[in-house]
């Protein structure tokens, strides 16, 4: 199978780096250097003429910057064939105006998280009427190398976009937070990201394999009067559960914004 990559920023390098395991990738971007390096890492092939780029691909996707897919798209559909299927990772870029860029191909609308790089990011497509069940079912296989595949209405796209999309950095912050705390109590800072990280793949892991919801699993770790529940405490006082709540909101709000 064949993808060609037009955009190769953090999100378009980071599907091109894991769909070049497996399968033959073309890259394109005007900026042809970060191209070529983004080529040179994962064997992948930089193309200086789209035309050449979008040659027998199978999947385009389009990962360019919201300002600039309006004139990607008109350069792209010179060259498109009706047998090639367009996926969309534009933020904001709506089925609707999908349909509008690129009327003469299909063409599926994506919202990826930057762990497809690793295989474990979270990819919502937006359900269309327009996009038959076995276009479907060829999107849903080309696409599973990045990660858990979800397809919703597309109203919910923002939500998705907030919790899974913007997640990660959210995540990082926590994650950074934690470390500095070891750093605090004496731990060096290697030490700290090691114990930080192991321990999140632990809590994950456990929650993934028990029934219990994450309340009940809190309270297997939370004695009277222990330390723990004296950190559920400050959790409380410095408002991070609303915090995080708040945090994805706002999230959220803003991708409305960009619908």
């Amino acid at each position: 199978m064949k993808f060609c990559v037009i955009g190769c920023g953090a999100m378009g390098g980071s599907i091109a780096k894991k769909l070049a395991e497996k399968h033959n990738v073309a890259l394109y971007d005007h900026d042809s250097e970060k191209a070529g390096k983004l080529a040179e890492l994962i064997d992948a092939q930089n193309f200086e003429s789209l035309e050449k780029a979008l040659k027998d691909a199978d999947f385009v996707i389009a990962a360019v910057k919201p300002k600039d897919i309006e004139n990607a798209a008109a350069q792209m559909n010179k060259h498109l064939t009706e047998d090639q299927i367009v996926v969309s990772v534009v933020g904001g870029l709506t089925t609707a105006g999908l349909e509008k860029l690129f009327g003469q191909v299909l063409a599926a609308r994506a919202m990826p998280n930057i762990a497809c790089a690793f295989g474990k990011g979270v990819v919502g497509l937006a359900k269309s009427d327009n996009i038959p069940e076995a276009a479907r079912e060829k999107i849903h296989n080309a696409l599973s190398p990045l990660g858990f595949i979800h397809w919703i209405d597309e109203e919910k796209i923002p939500g998705l976009t907030a919790l899974a999309g913007c997640g990660p950095a959210f995540a990082f912050v926590i994650i950074e937070s934690m470390i500095d705390a070891g750093v605090a109590m004496g731990l060096d800072a290697s030490l700290s990201k090691q114990l930080a990280l192991q321990m999140w793949e632990g809590a994950l892991t456990h929650m993934k394999e028990s029934e219990k919801s994450p309340s009940e699993l809190k309270w297997q770790v939370t004695s009277p009067g222990g330390t723990t529940i004296a950190g559920i405490l400050e959790l409380e006082d410095s408002s991070v559960r609303s915090g995080v709540i708040n945090t994805i909101l706002a999230s959220y709000e803003r991708a409305l914004d960009h619908e």
